[in-house]
């Protein structure tokens, strides 16, 4: 009995347990521990960040050292490398699109582009870069649409370009093309732009006379000689766009004044002949008494005949030269009072005449020919 006693008593012997404040001092030495790693964690991946960062920034500005120099395939190594340790900078992805389209591998880069511009649509530099790869390709509309992106887009300091270069580039795009009415548009906003810079004054005159805007492209050119009087470019450029406005006196003082300042410069020579012509051509010069006048269209007539002759006409076009055939033959008039009423009803038969015929069978090759189609157009404003 008392054997069984003693062992019913060790079995009643309780096991330690650690207590409620010392299960909550090891619960925080674990916690404090799981954050101190989390905190180094995050502290080494920061200082790797940092120093890739630092190591793809290096590559970038040699990358950019060897493009300058023209090492293009060294070059985008360097940038691939960078864009890769750094993948949040589209600088570096930029750059390398720029390298390879440098290239000449459109294909690879327009890959590149679409995954950058898919980051961030408004990327300036890279826009402007889509729109030279299509343009090599040749496909002007969508080219377009990028460069007007480019002109309104985000551009970052130091990548080499900006929203006006991305719009001359535009610009020389839409002349080349001969989009006038889309080339006068991108003229306007910059029509007042660098007004010290005299060889860009000059480019934006004469783009203005492309998009067949003369007054613009004058007040251009006016603005240039007034600063230097001695500015060939601009006299010339002022007496073309004279011609276009059909005030040839002054077109023929100013591309007078050109070629005196460029002596040997063919080009305005063959321009001021023309201007002398359509000078001495123009019926609708002020001051002509009425029988020059008179003689000045049967001139204009004639030449219109002759030039629209050449070309195939329909039958509104030839019962209008067979009724300017006629005013011709008639004898030729000195005086009296139905005179001018004869001279506005032959010029407005050579007008009719030269918008019947087919535009493009009328090749400008001679003197008359182009000093025709420049007075016909003057008149006709």
């Amino acid at each position: 009995m008392e054997v069984g006693g003693s062992a019913g008593s060790a079995s009643r012997v309780s096991v330690p347990t650690a207590s409620s404040s010392a299960f909550i001092g090891t619960f925080g030495v674990v916690v404090a521990l799981i954050a101190f790693f989390l905190v180094f964690d995050a502290f080494v991946a920061r200082i790797d960040t940092e120093e890739a960062r630092s190591r793809a920034l290096s590559d970038y500005r040699e990358g950019t050292r060897l493009l300058a120099a023209g090492r293009l395939g060294d070059a985008a190594e360097q940038f691939r490398t960078a864009a890769s340790m750094d993948r949040e900078n589209l600088t570096y992805k930029v750059a390398l699109a720029r390298a390879t389209v440098r290239q000449g591998d459109t294909e690879t880069a327009q890959g590149l582009l679409v995954s950058i511009l898919q980051q961030d649509p408004t990327d300036g530099a890279a826009n402007v870069l889509m729109a030279r790869v299509l343009v090599e390709q040749q496909r002007l509309d969508e080219a377009i649409a990028y460069y007007h992106r480019a002109v309104y887009g985000r551009w970052r300091a130091g990548e080499g370009g900006s929203s006006l270069q991305a719009r001359f580039e535009l610009i020389d795009l839409l002349a080349r093309i001969k989009a006038r009415k889309e080339l006068l548009a991108e003229l306007l906003p910059i029509q007042d732009q660098s007004p010290g810079d005299v060889t860009l004054r000059d480019h934006i005159g004469f783009l203005f006379l492309l998009a067949e805007s003369p007054a613009r492209a004058g007040d251009v050119f006016r603005q240039v000689l007034r600063k230097n009087p001695k500015d060939a470019k601009a006299a010339a450029g002022l007496g073309e766009a004279s011609l276009a406005l059909g005030e040839y006196d002054n077109a023929e003082n100013q591309l007078a004044t050109a070629a005196r300042l460029s002596p040997g410069d063919t080009a305005i020579t063959g321009r001021l002949e023309l201007a002398h012509d359509l000078a001495g051509m123009d019926p609708s010069r002020r001051g002509l008494r009425l029988t020059d006048r008179y003689q000045r269209t049967r001139r204009f007539l004639l030449l219109t005949v002759q030039t629209v002759a050449r070309c195939p006409l329909d039958s509104a076009a030839s019962a209008v030269a067979a009724a300017a055939d006629s005013a011709l033959g008639r004898a030729p008039i000195k005086s009296g009072d139905a005179l001018d009423d004869i001279v506005q009803a032959d010029l407005a038969l050579a007008q009719r005449l030269w918008g019947l015929r087919p535009t493009a069978c009328v090749a400008e090759t001679s003197p008359d020919d182009k000093a025709l189609a420049l007075l016909q157009a003057a008149l006709a404003r």
